[in-house]
């Protein structure tokens, strides 16, 4: 058997790792939510070489990352993507203060199977810095979606990994959500949102 020529490997790493079922608009949508999800969640984070702009070679260290990537805008917004979650994380308590404590995390609701969906919160020690995380993992849209919130007022998205700033479909919340006195998943009112498909969104 004749030895691979270097562009026949490079070639095979790219087809090994770029697994994602669906079309470019799904693949992209599917690796926002998951470092959207990975970001919320608790534990220390790593984002490999290449990784922020969805490179589909494996890394190589003989080789540069392929910046070129960059000129395609799906490749362009996911790292801006990814620069905003870093800056949403650093600015947050709630993302990092109980990092690896169990009070730093509480599940909403983490049985959705039907809508393929969950939703938790990340705390501090202060309340109104709590950061509520629903992830849509179904490649539909989910319009008046509840979920149970502790605390009476108003809720904002603050960030969506859908929106079209990130070549995303721009489905998701604009304006406050105002909470009802609707009790769900054990808490004392509710709020009723829009889920894009493949998305994760944050509100405070």
């Amino acid at each position: 058997m004749l030895p691979l020529s270097h562009d026949e490997v490079v070639h095979m790493k790219g087809s090994l790792i770029n697994k994602m079922s669906g079309d470019t608009n799904q693949k992209f949508a599917n690796l926002r939510a998951m470092y959207a999800y990975m970001m919320a969640h608790p534990g220390k984070k790593l984002l490999f070489m290449g990784g922020d702009i969805a490179q589909y070679a494996e890394w190589n260290f003989e080789e540069s990352i392929d910046w070129h990537l960059l000129d395609d805008p799906y490749h362009a917004k996911l790292q801006k993507m990814c620069s905003d979650l870093n800056l949403i994380y650093r600015s947050e308590r709630a993302l990092y203060q109980y990092d690896e404590k169990h009070q730093g995390f509480e599940w909403i609701d983490n049985h959705d199977y039907q809508h393929n969906c969950i939703s938790f919160m990340r705390k501090s020690d202060v309340p109104d810095e709590t950061v509520y995380v629903v992830c849509n993992f179904a490649d539909e849209t989910w319009e008046n979606y509840k979920i149970g919130v502790p605390y009476k007022g108003e809720y904002i998205e603050i960030f969506n990994s859908q929106l079209s700033y990130y070549e995303g479909w721009n489905i998701g919340n604009t304006g406050a959500l105002k909470s009802r006195d609707e009790p769900m998943h054990e808490r004392p009112y509710s709020i009723t949102l829009t889920l894009p498909p493949l998305g994760v969104i944050y509100l405070k």
